[in-house]
């Protein structure tokens, strides 16, 4: 149960700091009216987008997998824990 609490707390950090991050690009673009939406959307399906999220998404996966394909660090003591 910790490690699946320790797998969503790292998520909704990591969402909380994109959405963030994401905010404060689109302000700075809507600012300086350097990029408008057309031009957004086109970089959303360009080959390089493309190419980022296949890497991303198997960096992420791993990351987010890594607590259950990892061994604990603990080291094995139950059998000091017998009732007698």
């Amino acid at each position: 149960m910790t490690r699946m609490m320790g797998v969503v707390m790292a998520l909704a950090s990591e969402v909380f700091v994109l959405k963030a991050e994401v905010r404060r690009l689109n302000l700075a673009l809507e600012e300086s009216a350097m990029i408008d939406d057309p031009a957004l959307e086109a970089a959303g399906d360009s080959r390089a987008m493309h190419t980022w999220l296949a890497e991303e998404q198997t960096i992420f996966a791993e990351a987010l997998l890594r607590p259950w394909m990892e061994p604990d660090g603990a080291p094995d003591v139950r059998e000091y824990m017998s009732a007698e």
